[in-house]
């Protein structure tokens, strides 16, 4: 099963070590696909670029870029979708987990101030609804598991929209179950205490060093 990174530039080694950590949890891995902005020297040889590039604002851009991997022939038929702010710290274990503090995206953005965010999670949550889904919020710091084959009829069907939506809600409302398991509640990472990480880390670029020296322990 490949890996994918949706990649926009940084100036830390958060793709690297993110990258290392995937290889070392998930052994198993195939190719690991990098769409977007060239990768760092330190990881061009483990990966395969893409280079793209978009004047959109940030989500659209990712949802573009998902949109163009999936229709790529090379990739595998199921991968994990991967960001380069997202480590693993234990074997990879496929799950599909929806947010258990804010469940619906309806709830993502209660009292939330006005950004792009907020306005790309208003928009699924519209889409979702005006094509009969549920509002399920995935929207999690976690890999997760994308079919190509469902990915590819989930983006079919943006063609005319701005893309600015958020894919993990997109396609697991689309298709809420990996191989018959079904969706379970979980708390998100971005930014947990050392002593509460268990499977997945997830870091901001400005607090990526704090936890540099665990993360090197974990190799």
């Amino acid at each position: 099963m490949d890996a994918v990174y949706l990649y926009k530039h940084t100036n830390s080694d958060e793709l690297l070590y993110s990258i290392r950590l995937l290889k070392k949890f998930y052994p198993s891995v195939g190719q690991i696909w990098v769409i977007g902005d060239k990768p760092p020297a330190a990881v061009a040889a483990e990966v395969i670029h893409v280079l793209h590039r978009s004047k959109l604002g940030k989500f659209a851009d990712q949802m573009l870029k998902f949109s163009l991997m999936v229709r790529n022939p090379m990739l595998s038929d199921q991968f994990i979708l991967m960001m380069d702010d997202v480590y693993l710290t234990a074997p990879f274990n496929p799950q599909i987990c929806y947010d258990k503090k804010y469940p619906t995206l309806k709830d993502k953005i209660v009292g939330r101030a006005n950004d792009p965010y907020k306005t790309s999670i208003m928009k699924t949550g519209r889409y979702l609804t005006e094509n009969d889904m549920s509002d399920t919020n995935y929207e999690l710091h976690i890999p997760v598991v994308i079919e190509k084959q469902k990915a590819l009829y989930v983006t079919n069907n943006i063609v005319d929209t701005d893309f600015d939506l958020q894919i993990k809600s997109l396609y697991f409302n689309f298709y809420p179950s990996l191989d018959g398991l079904g969706a379970i509640p979980y708390d998100d990472v971005k930014n947990i205490k050392i002593e509460d990480i268990t499977a997945y880390l997830s870091t901001s670029n400005v607090k990526f060093y704090k936890y540099k020296q665990y993360l090197e322990g974990l190799l």
